[in-house]
């Protein structure tokens, strides 16, 4: 199995968003891309380089996955396929049914999603920033990274820890900030790069909210090291994704064994 190449699989993550209308849910997209290059949905490099590929896209402003679990193409992204700016939106995320209509597993997976990703955020927020740190650190490992140390001070220089990634010999430093409501701002962002230029090849700024325009300015801009930003949206996604902080239990369906019937018939 060869993985594609980071520009390959972007550019298959807003084909087939705009195939489906422009708007799907991860999973489902996942399974698209993955089926186009026949990868095996298990594989963690192929996990590993779709969530970096979606965190590109987000950052470009090509990807809009502030929706909770519901990934967008935005206007700049169909721009880049050459597509109209007007996306039709398919019937499986049409508005939802009149109130008295019977709901389907579907609904009730989605009703239990969005409510699962509430309670999480807020437990999130509760902890403290020492826990939210080694929660980060959790997540870092989960993304593939090893050596993640923390660094378990306050006022730690503006780093709250390192990781390596051994598959593209990469240094990171990563800073976690646990807010209740207001973002990263281009001060805080300025601070932490600051810190990590000249001693780290990537730095990762992980937040419960979100990051100001001025932060996001920063942390692309040229001629310093490279900043992954994620927000809370697209922490909860990895937690939900990688069974961080959540338990999934199987659903089962029971239906009519017609066979069973038409064999008592038959003796």
């Amino acid at each position: 199995m060869t993985l594609p190449r980071r520009k390959e699989l972007e550019l298959a993550i807003l084909e087939e968003l705009a195939k489906v209308g422009g708007r799907a849910r991860p999973v489902e997209l996942y399974q698209r891309v993955a089926a186009r290059f026949n990868l095996a949905p298990e594989d963690e490099a192929w996990r590993r380089n779709r969530q970096w590929a979606q965190q590109d896209l987000s950052q470009k402003g090509e990807l809009d996955s502030t929706e909770g679990g519901v990934w967008a193409i935005t206007e700049k992204g169909l721009a880049k396929l050459g597509k109209p700016k007007a996306v039709s939106r398919p019937a499986a995320m049409a508005e939802p049914s009149p109130a008295w209509a019977p709901a389907g597993l579907a609904d009730l997976a989605d009703s239990q999603e969005r409510t699962v990703r509430e309670r999480l955020l807020e437990r999130i927020k509760a902890v403290s920033p020492a826990e939210f740190e080694r929660l980060v650190a959790r997540v870092l490992e989960a993304l593939g990274f090893s050596r993640v140390w923390v660094t378990g001070l306050s006022g730690d220089g503006g780093l709250d820890g390192e990781c390596y990634l051994a598959q593209l010999d990469l240094k990171a430093a990563f800073q976690a900030k646990r807010f209740a409501s207001h973002n990263v701002g281009g001060p805080l962002m300025a601070e932490f790069r600051g810190h990590i230029q000249g001693k780290y090849e990537r730095g990762i700024y992980i937040t419960t909210t979100d990051f100001s325009p001025g932060a996001v300015e920063i942390a692309e801009s040229g001629g310093g090291v490279r900043i992954l930003l994620v927000n809370g949206a697209r922490l909860l996604e990895i937690m939900m994704e990688h069974g961080l902080g959540v338990t999934s239990e199987p659903l089962f369906v029971r239906r009519l064994d017609e066979p069973f019937f038409q064999g008592l018939s038959a003796g």
